[in-house]
């Protein structure tokens, strides 16, 4: 938060995980808990989160016939990515995060 001006937003989107973090080897990324999202971001237990939809979210974006269905040529071409030869199966959700700095 150092390098944001006052009144100036961070965004940042990474993996999702319900239980515990876990490195998604094909992706190359982490994937994290809200706990630790919270502590990295040092955000407050109040701050607004839809982690407890989890589940529900999940399904949502395996039975997401728009994405699978238009999933990206790249995933078609190696059995070493996120999507391997194309088989719509996700391990892990996005999740966004928004810490803004206040003006001082």
């Amino acid at each position: 938060m150092r390098v944001i001006k006052p009144g100036g937003k961070l965004v940042a989107t990474l993996g999702a995980a319900k239980e515990h973090d876990w490195f998604h080897e094909p992706s190359k990324g982490w994937c994290y808990t809200t706990a630790t999202l919270r502590d990295i971001f040092d955000l407050p237990d109040d701050c607004p989160s839809n982690y407890d939809r989890y589940d529900e979210l999940f399904e949502m974006l395996r039975d997401c016939s728009e994405l699978r269905d238009n999933l990206a040529d790249a995933y078609f071409k190696s059995g070493n990515n996120g999507m391997p030869w194309g088989i719509w199966d996700p391990k892990y959700q996005s999740v966004g995060v928004v810490k803004a700095k206040r003006y001082d």
